[in-house]
């Protein structure tokens, strides 16, 4: 845990974070333990622990520090205001970094996590972050992260906080980004009282410090008030990144082919099929070609090895595109509803396949061919904490066709997002529906839970 930085009310109308706070590096692989190595406070971050492989890390430096001692020196009108300095890549581009605090406050809403905006392009192989948070802010404890997320290390050479006279945000970002939450206040699921939105909005605002409008900067602030709003499932994406239909590239059957099939491994001795399915996150014009290949693999399996059981290992699968996971598990998918959204109205959208068709609620989504192959025997899937967003969705529905979920419960982001294009090239990835079971039941918490539990599946 890291130190607590006890804050005396007359001297801290500055703080040199770097050289105060309690600094602890915190270092997790995947498919190991994690590990907490002390690291006394100094200007180089991150990095590999030792032994780790270049691509298996993930380190983030973090400390907490109480600000509530500031009170005295914070006014009503006054704000912190956080800023970071970082050396640039050798390159000048900005590097894997995030820096970022948790508030926990005593005011309507839940704990937020807000991030910090670039603030200057390289001056001097630099680039200088700012956060500023409002009085209400300032007074709770804070939680300041600062992560590499490549593993790579981190040359930090400034990292200050100052209590300055609250810097108002600037009018062009202030329209835009009300623009913008119009849509979040009438399309999400969030329900909040007009009074918490207007809260919720002037705080994303008030973290830029006057930054001008720029993509940056927009994106910024849209994502701090999807925190602050309590939608955690929902981002901003740019929108070259949303996987959206755009003209196919003459090369399109290349890039499909380098992407792996679904794996799928037959035990003879126990006569079990698993089937390892993971995130889709290929391109849109590969999703045919990926149901189309993956079905007829399922298919000859089932025909040719007879397996006397079939799991669907969901363990890893962290979401991406539900609709070609489906597709691909078409021969063991039922009838009827597979599972519902349900809109902030109330309404429900069924998924669920009309002869060879794809359908959410009348609409249809994709041709997912016809089911090629019966099978009869025992059907179970796996979940864990890892099983997240689309992945929940594909439980439900292998629920709804007779399998039984074994593991543990799972991620909790068992809901649905829409991309919605604003300014500039911005895109909102916002939730605006819940996932139900093919009753119409919602799931306590968005999390999908085991009818068997098994803690050794997710270890």
């Amino acid at each position: 845990m890291a130190a607590v930085i006890a804050l005396a009310a007359a001297s801290f109308a500055h703080a040199d974070l770097l050289a105060e706070a309690g600094w602890t590096r915190y270092c997790a692989a995947p498919g190991r333990a994690a590990t907490v190595v002390p690291d006394p406070a100094h200007v180089v971050f991150g990095g590999m622990p030792a032994g780790a492989q270049p691509s298996a890390s993930r380190c983030t430096v973090y400390a907490t520090f109480d600000a509530r001692p500031l009170l005295g020196a914070v006014g009503e009108h006054d704000a912190v205001l956080i800023h970071a300095r970082v050396r640039a890549n050798p390159d000048g581009s900005l590097p894997n970094f995030a820096f970022r605090v948790d508030v926990d406050v005593d005011v309507p809403g839940p704990p937020t996590t807000l991030f910090g905006y670039v603030a200057s392009t390289a001056v001097d192989g630099y680039f200088d972050m700012r956060l500023q948070l409002p009085r209400d802010y300032a007074q709770a404890p804070l939680t300041l992260f600062v992560t590499s997320g490549s593993g790579a290390p981190l040359d930090v050479v400034g990292l200050t906080a100052d209590v300055v006279a609250m810097i108002p945000p600037d009018r062009a970002v202030a329209a835009a980004v009300g623009r913008a939450m119009r849509i979040v206040r009438d399309r999400s699921i969030a329900s909040r009282a007009p009074d918490e939105w207007t809260r919720i909005e002037a705080l994303a605002l008030a973290t830029t410090a006057g930054l001008p409008l720029d993509a940056a900067t927009y994106g910024g602030v849209l994502r701090n008030a999807l925190r602050a709003s309590g939608l955690p499932h929902s981002g901003v994406l740019v929108r070259d990144a949303t996987n959206a239909p755009t003209r196919k590239p003459g090369d399109a059957a290349a890039i499909c082919a380098a992407f792996p099939d679904v794996p799928m491994h037959f035990d003879a001795s126990t006569r079990v099929l698993r089937v390892v399915l993971g995130a889709f996150s290929q391109p849109w014009y590969c999703v045919q070609g990926y149901v189309r290949v993956n079905a007829k693999r399922l298919e000859r399996h089932i025909r040719r090895d007879r397996p006397v059981t079939i799991v669907v290992d969901l363990r890893g699968n962290q979401g991406g595109n539900m609709w070609p996971m489906l597709g691909a598990l078409r021969s063991l998918l039922a009838g009827g509803p597979l599972l519902g959204f349900q809109q902030r109205d109330g309404s429900v959208r069924w998924v669920r396949f009309n002869g060879t068709t794809l359908l959410e609620g009348d609409a249809k989504v994709m041709e997912a061919g016809a089911a090629g192959a019966r099978f009869d025997g025992q059907r179970e899937a796996w979940i864990c904490a890892g099983t997240t967003s689309s992945g929940e969705a594909v439980a439900i529905a292998l629920a709804a066709s007779g399998f039984k979920l074994a593991g543990q419960p799972s991620y909790g982001f068992a809901s649905s997002n829409e991309l919605i294009p604003v300014e500039l090239d911005q895109v909102l990835q916002l939730t605006t529906a819940r996932d139900t079971d093919r009753e119409g039941r919602l799931l306590v918490g968005d999390r999908v839970l085991p009818s068997e539990s098994r803690p050794e599946l997710c270890n």
